[in-house]
């Protein structure tokens, strides 16, 4: 077997305990002169592009050629349907804690020694706050067993079998370690719990089919973060104030949010529309979490 049959099939292992009908591809550069950057987003498109698990698997040899050249492999599951939490830098002690306390990874995975990261599938709950309960939920987790930085739910984690091009990691090769493509109850009881904290407003009446960013979001959708956009742009050159493009996409979520769009929509159109997202962050969808997590409010 070649190191891209191996590599096949360690991705084989980690979608099928996944099992997101598409997936987000982010190449983290490494080297000096490399450029990070989010394969399913060009400049030229304005809509971001996802990638099914055959899909993915097409482009091993590619991205084996990339993880060669420097760049560390992330993926992350997008999906209508679920919650995948991340409880990243764990320790052996901390996983047989999680495990001990009634928490169940449908996917645990170590991508440098001594380094655990544990993937909790949770259910979704259609809510425009539903994104902000389950970042309070994956901070939690991480203040307990994980990295206390650690915050948004839409988050990338890398992609099994390919090599960790940190510095001081010594090319180590990201292995799963565990599957078992359940959905995490008591993770789940949790969220449920925090859902109620905080009641959730009726969401506004978008239908964007069933996948994001796949090319259904209304025109309603479409429309209304062009109009704010060209309102917010227009009141800052009317004062003189610097064009910040990253406080332009805050004043944008905030109105959005006026309008009465839900978390999802709004988190949808600044990640399909904000001026050349991936080229001003590594890390586009923890970006927008972060930014709406603060206009949300």
């Amino acid at each position: 077997m070649n190191h891209i049959d191996v590599k096949k099939e360690a991705w084989s292992r980690q979608e099928q305990t996944l099992q997101s009908p598409l997936y987000r591809l982010t190449l983290v550069a490494r080297s000096e002169d490399g450029k990070t950057f989010n394969l399913g987003k060009k400049k030229s498109e304005q809509q971001e592009r996802f990638w099914t698990t055959e899909e993915v698997a097409e482009k091993i040899s590619f991205l084996s050629a990339k993880n060669a050249q420097g760049w560390d492999i992330y993926v992350t599951p997008i999906s209508d349907s679920y919650h995948y939490i991340v409880v990243d830098d764990m320790t052996a002690e901390g996983l047989q804690e999680l495990k001990t306390v009634g928490y169940s990874p449908c996917l645990i995975q170590t991508s440098s020694q001594g380094n655990i990261q544990s993937i909790l599938k949770v259910e979704k709950v259609p809510g425009n706050k539903e994104q902000s309960r389950a970042n309070d939920l994956v901070m939690q987790l991480n203040r307990e067993w994980g990295d206390p930085a650690f915050s948004g739910v839409v988050h990338p984690f890398r992609m099994a079998g390919f090599a960790n091009r940190k510095p001081g990691r010594n090319n180590f090769f990201t292995r799963v370690l565990e599957i078992s493509g359940e959905i995490c109850m008591k993770a789940s009881a949790e969220l449920a719990e925090l859902r109620k904290e905080r009641p959730i407003k009726k969401k506004k009446n978008v239908s964007r089919g069933n996948i994001p960013g796949t090319g259904n979001i209304q025109d309603e959708l479409r429309q209304a973060e062009k109009d704010a956009r060209k309102m917010i742009v227009g009141l800052v050159r009317s004062k003189g104030w610097e064009q910040n493009d990253s406080a332009i996409d805050y004043r944008v979520a905030k109105e959005l949010f006026c309008q009465g769009f839900s978390w999802d929509d709004v988190y949808t159109a600044i990640l399909s529309f904000s001026p050349a997202l991936s080229g001003r962050h590594s890390d586009p969808a923890d970006y927008v979490s972060r930014t709406l997590e603060k206009a949300n409010v």
